[in-house]
């Protein structure tokens, strides 16, 4: 009943929208492995979907260490973040780069180490390809942790929506850079490695 209760718990952590989603172009209904346990009938083994064991220890230590597409195989989609936009302090405007900021997600949902990422950003608009940012952001002496994306092709500040940011690849570790052109030339590497990453 144990492992029962943390795989119910890892599960309802990582679903973080609609049970059924689409990745790889296999349809995986997470949600149903959550009633099968809650009926006792995979007591004693480990879940299954399509024939594939879901650990969800394996998935944690994937997302936590970054590597994302180990976590998509794990879950049949990919590891997201949702939140609702909430106003920032538009540095990326200055920099050319205007960025959608999430409100700071619950303590206890997990994170995937501090970076640059490729995602793929769901808004009431639809879909968007983009570039996010989680953690500090070092260069101007800012240490807190926050999550935030510039949304490629779009010009919509999205104040006050919810929206979900899929991860879909890693692109680099936080930096300081020398000054703010070191770090708008360096984003302008980012967004070429996201838009490849993302076939965009």
């Amino acid at each position: 009943m144990k492992d029962a209760t943390l795989m119910i718990m890892c599960v309802l952590m990582f679903i973080g929208g609609s049970p059924a989603s689409t990745a790889g172009g296999i349809k995986t209904t997470t949600a149903a492995v959550v009633f099968a346990t809650l009926r006792g009938e995979l007591r004693g083994r480990e879940p299954e979907l399509f024939g594939r064991t879901i650990d969800p220890r394996t998935i944690r230590r994937a997302v936590a260490g970054g590597d994302l597409a180990r976590a998509a195989l794990g879950l049949g989609r990919p590891y997201c973040v949702s939140g609702r936009v909430i106003g920032g302090d538009k540095r990326g405007r200055l920099l050319g780069y205007p960025t959608l900021n999430l409100d700071p997600p619950p303590a206890r949902k997990l994170l995937p180490p501090d970076g640059v990422y490729a995602v793929r950003v769901q808004t009431p608009q639809g879909q968007f390809g983009g570039m996010a940012n989680v953690g500090p952001r070092p260069t101007f002496g800012d240490h807190a942790r926050r999550i935030e994306a510039h949304v490629f092709d779009a010009s919509e500040d999205w104040y006050g929506a919810a929206v979900r940011l899929d991860f879909m690849a890693r692109l680099r570790e936080t930096r300081t850079f020398n000054g703010v052109e070191a770090l708008r030339e360096q984003l302008a590497k980012d967004e070429a490695l996201a838009r490849h990453a993302l076939g965009t």
